[in-house]
């Protein structure tokens, strides 16, 4: 990402709406899922220098605390990394709803998000996401940020 980011910065891309979305795949529905979603973007989708990543991650190497994919021994990044527009704040809403739409359709296969994107999340989707862990993460919230003062944004309530 080093370089790319050098080359987003040296074009001026860097310092526009960047609505990027993270979400894990299962090993058997990535395939269709990629396909579907690159029959279904054009440059107006992902923006002239947006870019998609793919690649695969050994679930067992993943050790961080209530970082939630797929089950299975492999799960794939999907990334679309889009950029957007300074002046075209509509067309910028746009493309959180494609994030929101694939995001939903990821998630119906078993997919799981990157908790840090260009997506707004409910608090119900924020318990989907974490599942049986959500209990665990709503009592250390309660306890070490009373009042929602940790990460409001990100409609972490209970």
């Amino acid at each position: 990402m080093a370089d790319g980011e050098a080359a987003l910065r040296a074009m001026g891309s860097w310092f526009r709406p960047h609505p990027w979305l993270n979400v894990f795949l299962t090993d058997d529905t990535v395939e269709r899922f990629v396909a579907e979603t690159l029959a279904a973007t054009g440059e107006s989708e992902l923006g002239a220098t947006g870019l998609i990543l793919l690649y695969p991650v050994r679930n067992d190497r993943l050790k961080t605390a209530l970082f939630s994919v797929p089950p299975g021994e492999l799960s794939w990044l999907f990334s679309p990394l889009r950029v957007g527009s300074p002046e075209d704040p509509p067309h910028n809403a746009r493309l959180l709803e494609l994030n929101v739409d694939l995001y939903r359709k990821a998630r119906a296969l078993g997919g799981k998000v990157y908790p840090s994107n260009a997506l707004p999340m409910s608090t119900e989707d924020w318990r989907a996401h974490f599942g049986d862990a959500w209990p665990k993460l709503a009592d250390a919230k309660a306890r070490y940020a009373p009042g929602n003062l940790l990460n409001p944004g990100q409609r972490l309530h209970w």
